[in-house]
């Protein structure tokens, strides 16, 4: 109890000083020895405090010495931390993440990381929570390394489909598992769908492709969160973009699937989006409050006043009470797409604000429509009444972001810059 009280402590030094590279830098290997001494002896009742420290320690940058972690790590998983591994996840998002080049440098970091990921997928006594993590891991990993992983994607690709063909209890699982092939699809839309018309669904020996985009469509609606919505945007209008003539046979048995499946993503994604900027909103709020709260504690010490101040202690007590409301929301029944929120933390270079799907859609929809209107036709046509006015309010909402995005650049630039030379004479 008293070391896990010490790391507990260390944990809270950690976050105090997270932002101040200066002191990170002092603190540093005393820390990273100590997790490594408790790996190396297997000290398995501070495995989830050390893995915390590293990941800690790996938040914002990754010095040469925290590296020489990473192998530590992987033999400690394979020794006796497959129970960890979720514990163990934050730290492998950091590797792989904030400093990609480093990672990239060694080619064995790719596959220890598949490895890992693997080894859970096919052990059938790691619970489904520890796969889906697994899932993420190498979703992660296929859109940050994109130009480089494409010598592993035929086996991930067999790796998650093999563990969908077994019993999946959460339906998270599956999602994630179907996550992963989506997103090798946006990375390489050709070489991924060579691997799907190469494998087949055991035991009727059924080809995969057909029936993998088969059921993607039809499930685009359970899709939950912001990313998987935006992956699912991407991956498809990647596939669609290079499609130079008629639908090919894996696509064309549900073409008057697709734009249903695209409105269904659009639909949930603009209400994720809206629910994200209202606890964006709260959360900016709590902090400010909590700032003006502090700065209000200052000013007493400094005057020693020991005045209590019953409205003060109320508004405290709110802001408490939002807190703890808001950290509820997670298993609230109202929205269901905070359902895999802890997943969503774990950032891709796809959440980034550059990447817009909502540009890239509409781009993709107009090329067909200037460039290959016979394939254009066959996915708009069959579309109910409701469906073409949801598709233009799509498109629509499409034009309104990117006048957003142009209105907050000419405001980051300072606005509309008028010329300084004034005429002389004026003409009325």
């Amino acid at each position: 109890m008293t070391a896990i009280g010490l790391l507990s402590s260390l944990q809270t030094l950690l976050v105090a000083v997270q932002n101040n590279p200066h002191i990170m830098e002092i603190i540093e290997q005393d820390c990273g020895n100590l997790c490594a001494v408790i790996l190396q002896h297997g000290v398995l009742d501070v495995y989830e405090e050390a893995f915390v420290i590293l990941s800690q320690l790996t938040l914002n940058s990754i010095s040469p010495f925290m590296w020489q972690l990473f192998p530590l790590l992987y033999q400690c998983f394979c020794d006796d931390g497959f129970d960890y591994f979720v514990d163990m996840v934050p730290a492998v998002h950091n590797f792989i993440t904030i400093d990609p080049p480093a990672f990239l440098s060694n080619p064995a970091n790719m596959q220890t990381v598949y490895d890992m990921c693997t080894k859970i997928l096919e052990n059938e006594n790691c619970g489904e929570d520890a796969q889906s993590h697994a899932c993420k891991v190498l979703e992660v990993m296929v859109l940050q390394c994109k130009d480089t992983v494409s010598q592993l994607l035929p086996r991930i690709i067999k790796t998650v489909l093999e563990r969908v063909t077994k019993t999946v209890k959460m339906k998270l699982c599956r999602s994630m598992c179907l996550q992963v092939v989506i997103a090798a699809l946006y990375v390489n839309p050709i070489g991924v769908i060579e691997v799907l018309e190469k494998l087949t669904m055991p035991p009727t020996g059924e080809p995969v492709c057909s029936q993998f985009f088969s059921q993607w469509f039809k499930q685009a609606d359970c899709v939950r969160g912001v990313h998987n919505r935006k992956i699912g945007i991407l991956g498809l209008v990647s596939v669609l973009g290079r499609c130079a003539g008629p639908l090919p046979a894996y696509l064309a048995a549900c073409a008057h699937e697709i734009v249903p499946a695209f409105l269904a993503l659009f639909s949930g994604l603009e209400k994720a989006y809206q629910t994200k900027a209202s606890v964006d909103s709260e959360d900016d709020a709590v902090e400010e409050a909590e700032e003006e709260d502090l700065e209000i504690e200052e000013d007493e010490l400094e005057s020693d006043e020991d005045d209590y101040d019953e409205d003060d202690a109320a508004y405290v007590e709110n802001l408490a009470k939002m807190a703890g409301s808001h950290l509820g929301d997670d298993d609230s029944d109202d929205e269901d797409d905070d359902e895999d929120i802890e997943l969503d933390l774990y950032d891709t270079p796809v959440d980034s604000d550059d990447i817009d799907e909502y540009a890239e859609f509409k781009s993709m929809l107009l090329g067909l429509q200037a460039n290959n209107g016979e394939l254009y036709a066959v996915l708009t046509s069959s579309l109910a009444a409701e469906q073409q006015q949801a598709l233009q309010e799509v498109i629509m909402l499409c034009d309104r972001r990117f006048a957003a995005k142009q209105s907050k650049l000419l405001e980051a630039q300072g606005g509309f810059q008028f010329s300084h030379t004034l005429p002389h004479s004026f003409n009325f």
